[in-house]
Parts: structure tokens; sequence; C-alpha cells
């Protein structure tokens, strides 16, 4: 289990660049004269790009984290899927992970505020 939830870190682990690319192209036009680039609709744009693209692979490691201490027995069930989806509380699950996602959230919105 640890392989595949590496791989998927691994492979979301690609839009990081890409994201601190776009965010770091809007905050080196702030104070651009360009029509493009100082357009209020474009960097808007840039910015939401940037900030999902870099949040996604912080959101999948904090799911990972999650998955991997409250279903650290998963492999037991690898041949049993219909005990370990009763054993599964998804309602818990699902608020956990919301509070984890405004948590990072809301870091990241400081971390932009800062800076942008």
């Amino acid at each position: 289990m640890k392989k595949e939830w590496l791989w998927l870190f691994l492979c979301e682990l690609i839009y990081l660049p890409i994201g601190i690319c776009f965010l770091m192209l809007v905050f080196l036009t702030k104070e651009s004269q360009n029509d493009i680039l100082g357009n209020v609709f474009v960097r808007g744009i840039l910015l939401s790009l940037g900030t999902m693209l870099t949040v996604l692979p912080l959101g999948v490691t904090v799911t990972i984290v999650f998955s991997l201490i409250i279903y650290r027995d998963r492999t037991k069930y690898y041949h049993h899927p219909e005990r370990f989806a009763k054993r599964q509380k998804v309602l818990r699950d699902s608020i956990v992970l919301a509070i984890l996602g405004a948590i990072v959230g809301m870091l990241f919105s400081l971390l932009l505020k800062t800076f942008f």
C-alpha cells in the first residue's frame, strides 16, 4: 500500500513547479505596465491556477498521511473489501479531512496575503 501512496504522491508532485511558476509570475509582475499581465482578470486566473497547483500536492500528502494513520491495517482486508467497507467511517473521515483542508487553506491564504 505504501508503494501505491508513494506513486500517487510523486504523480501529484509534478504540478508543484508549475504552480510555483504561476505564483512567481504574478508576484514578479505586480507592478507591471504590460497590458496582459497587468489585467486583473488574467492575474486572477494565474493566481487561482498557481494556488491550486501548489496546494494539490500538499492536500494529497495530508490525505495519504491520514490514510496511513487511520487505516494502517488495510492490507489485512485486501481479499475482503466488504469487511473493510463496513469498518470505514465515511462521515468521520470526511469531517476530519474537511477540517484539515480548511487548516491548510487558511495557512496558504495567510502565506499568499503576506507576499501578494
